[in-house]
């Protein structure tokens, strides 16, 4: 996954793509390069089209990245991680 399916508002929602739903892992951080203090979330409901983030720092940037996943056999596959998108929180 090279795009991010979805949209960071500066009020620390991320809205997905619906047309691009399935199992999402959404990682989201104060570091540009997720070296520390990263948070993940995890999506499995198709129906899910909106994360709101609570506990954000006004005034700060954050920083957030996806990647989607499947469960084959009991096994967890992942697609790369997305590109970076950057809010800072008002």
């Amino acid at each position: 996954m090279t795009q991010m399916p979805a949209r960071l508002h500066q009020t620390g929602q991320i809205c997905l793509d619906p047309e691009l739903l399935k199992r999402y892992q959404i990682q989201y951080s104060r570091k540009k390069n997720f070296s520390s203090g990263n948070i993940v979330s995890t999506i499995t409901k198709n129906s899910t089209t909106s994360l709101t983030l609570t506990g954000l720092a006004s005034g700060s940037t954050y920083y957030v990245r996806i990647r989607t996943f499947k469960k084959v056999s009991g096994k967890t596959y992942y697609s790369a991680w997305s590109a970076v998108k950057s809010a800072k929180i008002k």
